[in-house]
């Protein structure tokens, strides 16, 4: 635990590991939900993160970079997109939607996480008592080091992010 807080020097982040001291042992689990609207009801894979060691850091993570989810481009849910369709004219135009496929695991992984470093340090040096380097490594420690348990056997996510995850999009 304090070569972990010393790495990433945050007292945020020494309190998130301080609490994990007796969680260690839970492994995060994968279970499917249908997903009832395309052929033959494939499952959405799901892991449940809650508990496990990464878990408050990676939802402290996302409590603190929800601003940057905020923009003019992204759209929260369909409601949100029909009361925005409604505002417009939709004279001459074709309305097109897509279906984007594994969509959790084609993130770019080290791309977004340089994205995030760009967006949050483009004004400062310093984040929530973190500098670039430090933050950087709180990224990859919260993004890469997936594990999970499916069926009693154990696997690293390898690619993209978890749905489940705080940090997932």
């Amino acid at each position: 635990m304090k070569n972990a807080t010393g790495c990433f020097g945050s007292d945020v982040l020494a309190r998130s590991i301080r609490s994990h001291k007796t969680q260690l042992e839970y492994t995060p689990t994968m279970y499917g939900l249908p997903k009832i609207h395309k052929p033959d009801m494939p499952l959405r894979p799901i892991l449940s993160s809650v508990g496990s060691f990464s878990y408050d850091c990676a939802k402290w993570l996302s409590d603190s970079l929800s601003e940057l989810r905020h923009h003019e481009t992204c759209v929260k849910d369909t409601l949100l997109f029909l009361s925005l369709l409604q505002d417009r004219s939709s004279s001459g135009k074709i309305t097109t939607t897509f279906d984007v496929t594994s969509l959790f695991t084609n993130v770019p992984v080290n791309f977004t996480i340089n994205l995030i470093l760009d967006s949050v340090f483009r004004r400062s040096d310093e984040f929530n008592g973190l500098n670039r380097r430090r933050m950087k490594k709180l990224l990859e420690w919260v993004v890469k080091t997936t594990t999970f348990q499916f069926n009693g056997r154990f696997y690293r996510q390898v690619d993209g992010v978890a749905i489940g995850s705080p940090t997932a999009p």
